[in-house]
């Protein structure tokens, strides 16, 4: 008797995915097993329902359109009680040219509710287990590495067209502490007050007429995880094979920052800011089976049952944050800074004085250790932006 077919090998067919000789393979067997033929019928009905669903777009997608949007509406956005304090970033990847405002009253203080906003979206159904102390209600772990996973535009198109809350996985996160801002001199004063080194780039353009060095306080952000909102999502997404257990929405979550540091260097024509700082340490509530957690925004982000099942265990929970990124787009790629996984983001910004500025971010983990990387030029100024991040070692 001939072995069934799985379910990624039926959806490969239902997509016409399959080679031309396994494709008729397949049609044969179908013919003769009522098992694989009901299965492919359900999974045909379930495709059925998504795309009823999903609005078919009227233009072709922009996919750079579509991320900023997607990071506006669902990681901007979900700052809510610190709002007052950092405002939301307009359509564009960075304002820093506009008007020549200072590093630190924009893109930064964005930068430091973003890293909060991604630990929590995208972050919260991925963290980390730590061996469970007696007596102690909260697991608490540090990113140590980064694995980035493409998403599909596909799958980007089918997000954006679902138009859930941007308050869906977690609630308005709620900084428990002001965070306070400190000019310094230079990177050994910024470091002898962090307690860390302070790494800068050996290698920037020429001409540099502003050198300007912040400390950040400590942050203590907390909130609270929608069970009910996650359940609503991958019904909509037909994700039936995973669960999501109530206690994950029983306790608030926390992310706890210690100080950051940001750096500008500047002139009239170009600006390069870099943000770093230890990764925030995290507690979430016990009795969260995390490898599942991890294969459930797997299968959000595309995946099928078994890519996501096997994947989810070649990770080390203990120390990985996995973060998704376009692919197949060229304003998002996966690079390497000194080795190091790093995601680089391109966007074009018209300022307020009508020029148009070439605008690149780059964001990687060395240890324990983020960085953010910033670029904002004026169009006739061809900076490499991935260069200057690898001097800083």
């Amino acid at each position: 008797m001939t072995e069934c077919y799985d379910e990624r090998q039926l959806r490969a067919y239902l997509d016409d995915a399959l080679p031309t000789p396994e494709q008729l393979r397949l049609n044969t067997h179908l013919g003769n097993c009522s098992h694989c033929h009901a299965r492919l019928d359900e999974l045909r009905e379930q495709m059925q329902q998504v795309h009823a669903l999903l609005a078919e777009p009227i233009t072709p997608p922009d996919a750079y359109g579509a991320l900023t949007r997607f990071q506006q509406r669902h990681l901007w956005n979900t700052v809510g009680a610190s709002a007052e304090a950092v405002p939301a970033p307009d359509t564009s990847w960075s304002t820093i040219m506009s008007n020549k405002a200072p590093f630190w009253s924009s893109p930064a203080r964005r930068i430091i509710v973003a890293v909060v906003a991604l630990v929590a979206l995208v972050g919260v159904l991925m963290l980390p287990p730590v061996q469970t102390l007696a007596d102690q209600l909260l697991q608490i772990f540090r990113v140590q590495q980064v694995v980035f996973v493409p998403i599909s535009q596909e799958r980007m198109d089918e997000l954006e067209n679902l138009n859930f809350d941007g308050n869906l996985f977690v609630s308005e996160p709620t900084v428990l502490n002001e965070s306070e801002e400190v000019e310094v001199a230079s990177a050994a004063e910024a470091a002898a007050a962090v307690g860390y080194p302070v790494r800068e780039p050996s290698s920037l353009p020429v001409g540099i007429t502003e050198t300007e060095f912040r400390v950040y306080d400590d942050m203590l952000v907390e909130f609270q995880v929608d069970v009910v909102g996650v359940r609503s999502l991958l019904d909509l997404l037909n994700i039936t094979d995973v669960e999501i257990p109530d206690a994950l929405g029983e306790q608030p979550v926390q992310a706890a920052f210690e100080p950051m540091v940001g750096s500008s260097y500047a002139n009239e024509s170009y600006e390069v800011v870099v943000m770093q700082g230890r990764s925030p340490e995290l507690s979430l509530p016990e009795g969260v089976d995390l490898r599942q957690m991890g294969t459930v925004l797997l299968r959000v982000l595309g995946m099928s049952p078994e890519q996501a099942s096997e994947m989810a265990n070649t990770i080390d929970w203990n120390s990985t944050l996995v973060v998704p990124f376009p692919q197949d787009i060229s304003d998002v790629q996966q690079v390497q800074v000194n080795g190091k996984p790093a995601l680089l983001m391109t966007g074009n910004n018209l300022s307020e004085g009508g020029s148009y500025t070439e605008d690149v971010q780059i964001y990687w983990q060395d240890g324990d250790t983020f960085f953010v990387l910033l670029v904002s030029s004026l169009d006739t100024e061809i900076i490499d932006a991935l260069s200057i991040a690898e001097s800083m070692y």
